[in-house]
């Protein structure tokens, strides 16, 4: 627990000094020692994956920040207390504009009907129904499906 606490004050540090490669670096560290102290369902555990992941996607490493974005994604989904949340659903969001930037647009389809089901049942949606629905479309032209590219 020390050696975390000690890997989120350099991340804190690099993120003041505005270091990158410290703050990716830092935050590696975070989740590789987060893996060994939490479960993989852990709210704490989930949110360094996304703050890591959200790190290799400005460094534009779509697929390592696809992957650890997913890994707590998955997380997400097996917690029933996070599920649902504005957190469960931006993330979502963000792994299907991932899988379109990757090459993979029918995993993005999937994790578009996830955000679409999930903002049905909220008050407020997390995400923007136009937002969602221009991006299904992008990654319909991306699969060649022009028809159901237009319904969105």
């Amino acid at each position: 627990l020390e050696k975390l606490q000690s890997a989120r004050l350099e991340l804190q540090l690099a993120i003041e000094t505005n270091n990158f490669r410290q703050q990716l670096e830092a935050a590696s560290r975070c989740v590789n020692l987060g893996k060994i102290i939490f479960k993989y369902d852990d709210l704490e555990l989930i949110e360094m994956q996304v703050t890591l992941g959200g790190l290799y996607k400005a460094t534009g490493d779509a697929p390592s920040a696809h992957q650890i974005i997913s890994d707590a994604y998955n997380g997400l989904r097996s917690n029933k207390s996070h599920y649902n949340t504005d957190f469960m659903v931006k993330t979502a969001f963000d792994l299907a504009t991932l899988c379109v930037a990757t090459g993979r647009p029918e995993d993005a389809i999937n994790y578009f009907d996830d955000v679409e089901y999930l903002i049905e049942n909220q008050t407020t949606p997390a995400v923007n129904a136009s937002a969602l629905h221009l991006n299904r479309g992008i990654a319909y032209i991306y699969m060649k499906d022009l028809n159901a590219a237009k319904e969105c």
